[in-house]
């Protein structure tokens, strides 16, 4: 073999084991391993979260993160003091997090935001409404956001032509019906004022109350026609029924006066004894009393 050819093949072995020892050299140099990009472990979408729609645990996940790459709002599992009970669980989105997208303080709507909180507090397909309340329709004040509530209307109904004389027996004036039943309590603007002796609590005057869109319908018609009152419903009373439009029985001033009961009752007895002859005049109807004396 010509020996130039042996100095060639020898020099080129002699040069890769060279460039293999160098680079094995760099690997193991302390100043490269201190360059190596730092991470961290950051919270993202493990799934997409529509607008509106509550953070939960089974959404998000823990990733790395290059730590160089971190910005304001993002939540970092090393900063955190309980990993598993985030404030962050149970809030609302104010956008959509798409997913592996990080999930920031930012994206999340708190309840001091005011108008959004309220947008975002809302069930899929429901409404805000609110509606005057005082102390008293209020169960004294003590109606909270959140509290399940019963609607009553009270009112007095008017009755035009052959009506009132049929409406006699039911109601003579006033008459109530629960319109609404176990309806969720957004807000109500009850204020507490502190000072140096005692805090002193100031009721609202409004209730923001979730309903569907035929409940907002109710509720409009409901307060120009009469009173509404909340009746305050007990914790664990959630009917199966939620927010259902209820048509319940009357309660009618004749049902819980006796002093109507017994003039109804003088009229019924009267009544027996007496005819009725209708007179036509035109257009107007006049009844007349024929009493039987014998």
């Amino acid at each position: 073999m010509n020996k130039n050819v042996i100095f060639i093949i020898v020099g080129a072995v002699l040069a890769a084991i060279i460039v293999s020892m160098a680079v094995r050299s760099a690997v193991k140099n302390p100043q490269d391993a201190s360059s190596a990009v730092e991470v961290t472990e950051i919270l993202v979408a493990s799934n997409k979260i529509s607008i509106g729609k509550e953070v939960k645990k089974e959404d998000v996940k823990w990733q790395k993160w290059p730590k160089d790459a971190l910005f304001k709002g993002i939540i970092e599992k090393s900063k955190q003091k309980d990993v598993e009970n985030l404030k962050i669980y149970g809030q609302k989105v104010r956008r959509t997090i798409e997913k592996g997208e990080p999930v920031t303080m930012g994206a999340v709507i708190k309840e001091s935001a005011g108008r959004s909180f309220l947008a975002a507090s809302l069930g899929e397909g429901m409404r805000a409404i609110s509606i005057p309340v005082s102390a008293v329709s209020s169960a004294g004040g003590f109606i909270q956001p959140n509290d399940r509530v019963d609607v009553i209307l009270t009112h007095s109904p008017k009755f035009k032509g052959d009506a009132k004389i049929y409406a006699e027996t039911t109601v003579q004036r006033y008459a109530s019906q629960t319109i609404l039943s176990n309806i969720k309590v957004l807000a109500i603007d009850q204020k507490t004022k502190k000072n140096s002796n005692d805090d002193k609590v100031k009721p609202g005057k409004t209730a923001t109350l979730e309903v569907d869109k035929k409940g907002a319908e109710i509720l409009a018609l409901a307060m120009k026609m009469g009173e509404l009152s909340l009746s305050l419903r007990n914790l664990g009373d959630i009917e199966d029924n939620s927010n259902k439009n209820t048509r319940q029985n009357l309660t009618t001033d004749t049902e819980i006066s006796d002093v109507i009961k017994a003039v109804i009752n003088k009229q019924k007895k009267a009544a027996i004894s007496t005819n009725v002859i209708r007179v036509y005049n035109g257009r107007e109807a006049q009844d007349i009393t024929v009493r039987d004396n014998k």
